[in-house]
């Protein structure tokens, strides 16, 4: 649907026309939407495991991604961040 509307747009070549197709077009909401997502996937968390060193990252969309020993895990979306395991077992990674 974003795709649809951002070709729409490309094929428009007045600034006024793509403006107007916007506001007669509810896709906008949408584009929002993506964007806002995109902004809260940009914050994805990632653990180090000290038993086995694997880096663990969540996927965003609630997956449950754990290391290679299963000693900690990530389980997260854009609405929670959920870190499994015991807090000496791994080590937050900016």
């Amino acid at each position: 649907m974003v795709n649809d509307l951002l070709n729409k747009l490309r094929e428009c070549d007045d600034f006024h026309k793509r403006c107007d197709y916007l506001l007669d077009h509810a896709e906008i909401t949408h584009l929002l939407d993506y964007i806002e997502h995109l902004q809260k996937m940009a914050n994805i968390t990632t653990i180090k495991c000290n038993k086995c060193g694997s880096l663990v990252s969540g996927d965003g969309r609630g997956t449950y991604v754990s290391c290679k020993c299963g000693a900690v895990a990530v389980d997260q979306t854009e609405h929670y961040t959920r870190i499994i395991g015991n807090e000496e077992d791994y080590e937050e990674v900016e």
